[in-house]
């Protein structure tokens, strides 16, 4: 009963293979970047700004839960891409149009600076984000290429074939967290 609701609810939502055709998609990934940058950094940027420690599951919980709801919202208009590492991917796959990795860019790149600029007027911080490791700089790159690696394979498996918009999104979601997580 609960997995048909599931799959009912699933096939209202649409599938992850969106029309990219007019602005909307171009739009979709500026707001949803900005969204995604905004709880991302803005969870550490906000404990950073009160004083307090961050730890625990937040760090990872933040841009996880916003990026379930940003697929839910946006993946059946521009694939829900919001990172150039994924719209990268996506492109080299034969999953984006050539016409629009630019354009993607440039929302993304947008957004992203949108919610630094947000995050720093609301915190009236200088710090945004917390990045403090103790690994050596190509240590933490190796890192990054590893889990921008995993995101990408992620947003290629739901893109490869019709999957409902709801099993992208939770899928995309925890492969997010996980990662956050992992780093």
């Amino acid at each position: 009963m609960a997995s048909e609701k599931l799959r009912s609810l699933g096939k209202h939502l649409g599938t992850f293979s969106p029309d990219l055709g007019g602005g909307k998609a171009v739009v979709a990934e500026a707001i949803g970047t900005y969204l995604l940058v905004l709880a991302s950094a803005g969870v550490g940027s906000s404990f950073g700004a009160v004083g307090a420690s961050l730890g625990g599951l937040q760090p990872a919980l933040a841009p996880a839960l916003t990026l379930l709801a940003l697929v839910l919202m946006f993946g059946a208009t521009s694939m829900a891409a919001f990172n150039p590492a994924v719209s990268l991917g996506l492109l080299l796959a034969g999953r984006l149009p050539k016409a629009r990795f630019v354009p993607y860019l440039i929302a993304q790149f947008g957004g992203g600076l949108a919610a630094g600029l947000t995050l720093r007027l609301l915190l009236r911080s200088t710090l945004l984000g917390v990045s403090g490791t103790q690994m050596p700089s190509v240590l933490a790159l190796l890192l990054e290429a590893l889990i921008s690696a995993w995101l990408v394979w992620a947003y290629l498996a739901v893109t490869e074939k019709d999957v409902p918009v709801l099993q992208a999104a939770l899928v995309l979601s925890a492969s997010l967290g996980a990662c956050i997580l992992w780093a």
